[in-house]
């Protein structure tokens, strides 16, 4: 259901938040490292480094898409929730109809 979409999705999105947080602190992490490591190993470093933010730049676009996809849901949901509350007041308003010309008829002998 929608619902069960929408709590799937926040679920993923603090998944991925965490990860691209905990991606962020681990590049901080090796920057630190590399400032303090030999000339001859920056190189790979630099690579690892480099790989390592476009690993975290990849998780901060899925978590900003998927904060997306959650407010298009919840917002969706929101006009599900509008479109069911005036179903259910047309239904009441019809079985009030009826009502209402059922005792005419009753009044009318018919």
């Amino acid at each position: 259901s929608k619902s069960d979409d929408l709590a799937r999705l926040q679920a993923d999105l603090e998944s991925s938040r965490a990860a691209a947080e905990a991606a962020e602190r681990r590049a901080e992490d090796l920057s630190t490292e590399l400032t303090k490591s030999q000339a001859d190993r920056g190189k790979s470093e630099s690579r690892a480094l480099e790989d390592l933010r476009t690993e975290t730049r990849t998780l901060v676009q899925e978590r900003n898409r998927a904060e997306l996809l959650v407010v298009d849901l919840k917002r969706e949901n929101e006009v599900l929730q509008q479109l069911l509350n005036v179903t259910r007041s047309m239904q009441a308003s019809k079985g009030e109809s009826k009502s209402i010309f059922g005792k005419l008829q009753d009044r009318l002998g018919g």
